[in-house]
Formats: C-alpha cells, sequence, structure tokens
C-alpha cells in the first residue's frame, strides 16, 4: 500500500486484516494519513456455500460467460441466495426488493420464478435483451421441458473413449478432478442414462447425446 500512496483501498470483508495492515505499513514509510479501507460483502457461488471465486471454478459465474450459460448458472443457485443476488447484483429498488422477500415468504409462490427474473435480469445486463430472451427460452425447453437444445454440437469421437477424458476434451470441465466429481453427483448423462463409473468407455452404435451439468450438451457420432 505505501507503494502506490493509495488514499482508499476496495477490498472483500475476507481482507479486512490486510487492508488495515495496510494503514500500520503506510504510517511505517512517513504517509501523514494513512488510507482509508472500504470493505464490500461477498457472494457465495452456485452452491451457495463457497465464495464465488476462481479457485472454485464449478461455482462460479463468470462475465464472460455465453448468455445460456450465465443464465442457466443463475438459475442453479440455491433459493437462499435469491435475495443477496438482486440486493448485491441488479439495480432493483427497494420497493421492488421488499416485494421480492415478502413474495418469497409465501407459500403460494413458487420461488423458481422470482429466480427466472434474477437471471433474466442479470444475462440482460451482459446480453441484452435478445440474449436473454434466447437464454430463458433454451434455459425453459431443456429443464422445463426436459428437452435438448436444437444448435448441439456435433463431436467424432472414438469407440472405447475413457469419459473423463472426453469430458476434459470437449470442454465440459477443466480437469479429470472436476469430470470424476461430476459424475459422482450424477451430472453426466448419456441419452438420459446417468453415467455412475468414472472408468466408464463410451460405446455406441450410430450417435448419443452427451449431457455433462444442467446445460452443457454433445451429439458424439461416429
Amino acid at each position: 500500500s505505501h507503494v502506490i500512496d493509495a488514499d482508499i483501498e476496495l477490498g472483500g470483508t475476507d481482507q479486512r486484516f490486510n487492508t488495515l495492515l495496510g494503514r500500520d505499513i503506510q504510517a511505517a514509510y512517513g504517509k501523514k494519513y494513512p488510507q482509508m479501507v472500504m470493505l464490500l460483502p461477498l457472494i457465495e457461488g452456485t452452491d451457495g456455500l463457497v465464495k464465488m471465486s476462481k479457485t472454485y471454478p464449478e461455482h462460479c459465474i463468470s462475465l464472460t460467460d455465453s448468455a445460456k450459460d450465465m443464465f442457466g448458472k443463475l438459475m442453479s443457485i440455491p433459493d437462499t441466495l435469491i435475495v443477496k443476488y438482486f440486493t448485491l447484483l441488479t439495480d432493483v429498488t427497494d420497493e421492488e426488493l421488499k416485494d421480492i422477500e415478502e413474495k418469497l415468504k409465501d407459500s403460494s409462490v413458487n420461488p423458481r420464478d422470482i429466480k427466472l427474473k434474477l437471471a433474466y435480469t442479470i444475462t440482460e445486463e451482459y446480453h441484452g435483451k435478445d440474449g436473454a430472451d434466447k437464454a430463458q427460452a433454451d434455459f425453459i425447453n431443456v429443464v422445463s421441458n426436459k428437452g435438448i437444445p436444437d444448435d448441439i454440437p456435433e463431436v467424432k469421437v472414438e469407440q472405447g473413449k475413457g469419459i473423463l477424458d472426453l469430458l476434459v476434451e470437449l470442454g465440459f470441465v477443466t480437469s479429470k478432478g472436476e469430470a470424476k466429481r461430476l459424475i459422482q453427483g450424477g451430472g453426466v448423462k448419456i441419452d438420459g442414462e446417468k453415467i455412475t463409473d468414472t472408468a466408464y468407455s463410451v460405446t455406441f452404435t450410430d450417435s448419443v447425446v452427451l449431457q455433462a451439468g444442467k446445460r452443457k450438451f454433445a451429439r458424439l457420432i461416429k
């Protein structure tokens, strides 16, 4: 902090010690008025437990995610995070926020409908109305109607390919470790059937649809 001669430092609430220590360091180096510190709340990732961070990529929503992925990930957050996401990630008014809180307390209201509004609002911020409209339509088709997107890529796959290698090569996961966790959590399906064996070898007659998580699909062909 003394090197950049900061007058104010922003940080998450988890950085309280570090940012305050910066004041002591600045004073030790002769800064007359050490920096002020502004701490901001953290948001949890899609699991609702760990902070949203690239340390936990499987729970992270990236600003550069496609509209489809962003919308789908937002729909996967636990209901307990809806109000926090609306508060910290959107421009809803205090009145709207109060209305959302009241609706979530009403047992006749499905939290999913409120989450749809949240996902649409945030996706629209980064991808515009057209992107949010298409992402919402895709989500409703895939999740609500148990459908498969129309525009899934076709991928040539050699018979006997290991499922872990395939998931990594397709970019559906970033590592074999993540692929194992996804399989163990029941998140990998071939033609709608869950794959439970991490040593599974992919074999098929003509083509099959591979699904990873709720939003990633590929049609595997010979």
